[in-house]
């Protein structure tokens, strides 16, 4: 008779411990991360010398109904993407200030001087051209000097970013620190919080966006976490990371307290610190790259030629003038248009070889093999041309990304149906349960009261 009291009451905690798993997973149907669950039921029996005899059922855990491949693979997806789309945000800021919507472009500025030089070389003696020409050149240098303004701000964005996102991961760290302590604690009394495993996966994806890592899970349950080879958390144990910078280098490092470098791998982190260090300083080059050449050129020429009112023999830009951030017009130019030298020779104002020889530049390659108006458009595309290879790459990214989160929301998502039916059968089997120990009862009592 005791047998069937236990089999019928352990049948009933079981369907009992089934309904709260289904019911928790209907709940938590919309929850962000939630993985579903399953009882794993095992058949409990009683071994003796006459055989084995069955003693009903109970619950041997509660599994989450995850692929822990499919989410390695997320993971590595999420470094992908990570890194590609803090490259394409800062890129994107490049391409409005390279390419503006009005015909403020530097390409188009660069072609008004030539075209103001162009005037000054048909009537050398009019100072309204020469006035004129003066103001476009002022233009032109001031589209230099912002432009190059505009990037040395991306790059202190960059910058900025980089250490949001090396704060964010010290927290993560920090996060995932004090789950491997719950995992621990539950890991000590055989029973396994799903929940906090949920949390720990999303915590992972984040930090897997931030930089790339290596989690190896230990005999506890709890994860260790390695970037660049070196372990930042074990058990409860978390490294935090600094970052050092030397703006005079452009250098950003990450240090562990003890001053050992650290790479992030490929993530937000490191593209931020990849434009801060090389994307940027690229642009800034290749601006002062165009200005100097053009600089250059230009004042060879002009300082061989004569204004109207002396002899003497001037340069176009300011001698201190080394590149887009500081590109002026000579002081004694701006001060007296009519020394812009048009002329060959001293005291013939109608004389126009200089400008002609300056008009000229715009068709030589004299930029690495291209014409400067040429390489004003490639410098412009530049944040364009960029852009549109990592969008490319960003969106094979994204759809290999969602077909994975598909096929791991196949398995670990909430079907409201299915979970519904479970309900309904897991209530049956209580109730049946029920009804044995009902039924136990009653011949319990016909054989107390025969008795």
């Amino acid at each position: 008779m005791r047998s069937i009291f236990e089999i019928s009451t352990r049948g009933m905690l079981t369907a009992k411990k089934s309904n709260e798993v289904t019911s928790n997973n209907i709940a938590n149907a919309q929850t962000p991360g939630y993985t579903r669950q399953r009882v794993q039921l095992t058949e409990e029996v009683q071994r003796l010398a006459t055989g084995v005899f069955g003693r009903g059922v109970s619950v041997s855990q509660i599994e989450r109904l995850r692929n822990e491949l499919i989410d390695q693979q997320i993971i590595r997806k999420e470094h992908e993407i990570g890194n590609l789309s803090e490259q394409a945000n800062i890129y994107r800021l490049m391409e409005t200030s390279l390419i503006p919507s009005s015909d403020s472009g530097l390409d188009q500025m660069i072609s008004n001087f030539f075209n103001a030089y162009a005037d000054v070389s048909n009537n050398p003696q009019d100072p309204n051209l020469r006035k004129v020409l003066l103001s476009k050149s002022q233009t032109m240098a001031s589209t230099f000097r912002e432009l190059d303004k505009d990037l040395e701000s991306f790059g202190n964005l960059a910058q900025d970013q980089a250490e949001i996102k090396l704060n964010r991961l010290n927290e993560l760290l920090q996060d995932i620190g004090s789950l491997n302590l719950e995992i621990a604690r539950t890991h000590s009394t055989d029973s396994t919080n799903n929940n906090v495993l949920d949390v720990q996966m999303e915590k992972l994806k984040e930090l897997a966006s931030i930089a790339e890592f290596d989690a190896i899970e230990a005999s506890d349950g709890t994860l260790e976490i390695r970037i660049g080879g070196i372990s930042v958390v074990s058990g409860q144990e978390v490294t935090q990371l600094r970052a050092e910078v030397d703006a005079a280098n452009q250098a950003y490092r990450l240090r562990l307290p003890g001053g050992k470098l650290i790479e992030p791998g490929p993530g937000e982190l490191a593209a931020n610190i990849h434009m801060y260090e090389n994307g940027i300083p690229e642009a800034r080059n290749q601006l002062d790259v165009l200005a100097t050449s053009l600089m250059d050129e230009i004042n060879q020429i002009h300082s061989d030629g004569y204004g109207l009112e002396d002899g003497l023999q001037r340069q176009f830009f300011d001698s201190t003038s080394t590149g887009a951030f500081n590109m002026r017009v000579n002081d004694e130019i701006v001060q007296n248009p009519n020394h812009i030298a048009a002329s060959s020779v001293a005291g013939e104002a109608g004389n126009n070889d200089q400008a002609l020889d300056i008009l000229n530049l715009q068709s030589e390659r004299f930029i690495e093999g291209q014409t400067i108006s040429t390489r004003a458009v490639e410098f412009m595309g530049l944040a364009g041309l960029r852009l549109n290879e990592i969008e490319q790459k960003i969106e094979s990214g994204k759809s290999s990304r969602e077909f994975l989160i598909n096929r791991q929301e196949q398995l670990a998502g909430v079907n409201l149906d299915e979970e519904l039916s479970n309900l309904i059968r897991f209530q049956n089997s209580f109730q049946a349960s029920a009804k044995v120990l009902d039924t136990g009862r009653q011949m319990f009592d016909t054989l107390l009261s025969i008795a």
